[in-house]
C-alpha cells in the first residue's frame, strides 16, 4: 500500500523538478547539467577533505611536539589525490575538458 503511494507520488515530482530547475536558470542566467554539477561537487568536496585532512595533521603535530609535514608536501599529495581520481574517471567529463585544457596550454608553451 506504501509502496503505490510512494510510485504515484514520483512521477509528478519528475515535471516539478524540471520546472524549478528551469526557473532557477532564468533568474540566475545560469544553465549547468547536473552531471557537470555533481562532476564539480565531487572535485570539491575531494579538494575540501584533503585540505581539511592536511590542516589535521599540521595542527596535530604541533600539538603532539612532533615536526609538521612540509607544506609543499601536503599540496602534492593532494594534488596527485585529485590527478589519479580525474584520471580514473571520478569527476567524469569534467576532469576530461580540464586535462584537454591543461594539456593545449602545455603544448602551446613548449618550443
Amino acid at each position: 500500500m506504501a509502496d503505490r503511494a510512494v510510485r504515484s507520488a514520483i512521477p509528478e515530482t519528475q515535471p516539478a523538478l524540471g520546472q524549478l530547475r528551469g526557473r532557477a536558470q532564468r533568474l540566475t542566467g545560469i544553465g549547468i547539467r547536473p552531471g557537470r554539477a555533481w562532476a564539480v561537487a565531487r572535485f570539491a568536496l575531494d579538494a575540501g577533505m584533503l585540505f581539511t585532512g592536511a590542516v589535521a595533521a599540521t595542527l596535530g603535530s604541533s600539538a603532539a611536539d612532533v615536526p609538521a609535514p612540509p607544506v609543499v608536501w601536503l599540496a602534492a599529495f593532494g594534488a596527485l589525490v585529485l590527478t589519479f581520481s580525474a584520471m580514473r574517471g571520478m569527476y567524469g567529463d569534467f576532469a576530461e575538458r580540464h586535462r584537454r585544457a591543461l594539456g593545449a596550454r602545455a603544448a602551446h608553451r613548449a618550443p
